[in-house]
């Protein structure tokens, strides 16, 4: 009786081995899903979680749009936003914009006084798929952040982190008066949602 009992445990725990085995190799991406969902169940259990009030996300929107006019607009209009938050008080401005390429030569010497003037705003840069050489502007405006840069060590083949071999930034007439640089990739799950902030890129 001990040992049909026995048998069976240990024929049970081999066909799980195996169809967790077969699951595995298969990368099945309902197991994905599955696990997706079960995150988006955990924060609906978690209590809510109220944001910091000292933190305020101006957003460009519809509003905005009429009444400054289409999108894109002049960069003295950004200008006189960071004048503004500056005589509101606002220690840290973050911009998830970028300025990669130059506009009139008056409207970019007017956003660069509003930025050095300010001195205190981050200048926002992203990581793209493409694989072009790297502007080395671009590199040594990055290496002005308090990032540091990493190298991956030679014969490395693999790394478990978000890789993108080309990077955008903003021209270098703004750069100058940044306080600092912030990449603001977003990598969406599968199914759509932003779960997750990457912390790390390469």
């Amino acid at each position: 009786m001990k040992y049909s009992r026995l048998l069976t445990f240990i024929v049970i725990g081999l066909l799980a081995s195996i169809v967790t085995f077969f699951i595995y190799r298969q990368n099945f991406h309902f197991l994905d899903a599955v696990d997706l969902k079960l995150k988006d169940a955990r924060f609906k259990i978690r209590k809510n979680v109220q944001p910091d009030n000292r933190v305020v996300i101006v957003a460009i929107d519809s509003k905005s749009v009429n009444e400054l006019g289409r999108w894109p607009w002049k960069r003295s209009v950004f200008a006189g936003l960071l004048d503004s938050l500056k005589e509101y008080g606002v220690r840290v401005t973050a911009l998830d914009i970028v300025f990669s390429e130059p506009s009139d030569s008056r409207e970019d010497a007017v956003l660069s006084r509003a930025i050095e003037k300010n001195s205190s705003v981050i200048l926002g840069y992203f990581f793209r798929d493409e694989k072009e050489d790297v502007d080395p502007k671009a590199v040594s405006q990055i290496e002005l952040s308090k990032i540091k840069l990493l190298k991956i060590a030679e014969g490395v083949t693999e790394v478990p982190v978000y890789q993108r071999p080309f990077v955008e930034t903003n021209i270098p007439l703004l750069g100058r008066g940044a306080l600092d640089f912030g990449f603001f990739n977003t990598d969406p799950d599968s199914d759509g949602p932003v779960r997750k902030s990457t912390l790390l890129m390469l």
